[in-house]
């Protein structure tokens, strides 16, 4: 396991988290609100008090931002960063 990022096979019975993430890997829209700047990602798996953003730039992003699920505003949260890696966030939905 790549530091809690990727699930690794092991039985359902090993996994840590509260609630289960689904894979579903959509492109979505970060958007940082204090400079009005948006950034292309990916939703890697999500569940309903968070998710794992896969985004190029994530080191760019602040510790909150706004989360345009599948690039609309049809979904959106506010996510405050828990996890972070040069490519990587793991957030926590703000509210959730």
């Amino acid at each position: 396991m790549n530091r809690g990022w990727l699930y690794d096979g092991a039985a359902p019975g090993d996994e840590r988290r509260r609630e289960i993430r689904r894979t579903i890997g959509i492109p979505s829209v970060a958007y940082d609100p204090a400079r009005r700047l948006r950034y292309a990602c990916t939703v890697v798996d999500i569940s309903h008090r968070g998710a794992q953003v896969h985004c190029s730039r994530a080191e760019a992003l602040p510790d909150t931002f706004m989360l345009f699920i599948n690039g609309t505003d049809a979904i959106r949260r506010v996510c405050d960063v828990v996890r972070r890696s040069p490519t990587r966030l793991g957030v926590r939905f703000r509210g959730r």
